[in-house]
């Protein structure tokens, strides 16, 4: 399982909220009931992922789709 703090971290520091929303639509996530700071975003998003044991998934997704994040 990925280090949860050091991936909010990544999230917020690389990503725009524009590939925010693009890694939920490759998920199949609704990101409209997602606060629209971007923070807040990254926060609910991952707690969500982890209550439904997709933490996994998100990270092949980053490595796939925007592999800059995770460098």
């Amino acid at each position: 399982m990925p280090d949860l703090q050091a991936l909010r971290q990544k999230l917020i520091d690389r990503c725009s909220e524009g590939d925010l929303r693009d890694v939920c639509f490759v998920m199949g996530i609704d990101d409209e009931n997602y606060p629209a700071a971007k923070s807040g975003f990254v926060r609910e998003l991952l707690q969500d992922l982890k209550r439904k044991d997709r933490l996994a998934e998100l990270v092949d997704v980053l490595r796939r789709e925007k592999p800059w994040v995770l460098k």
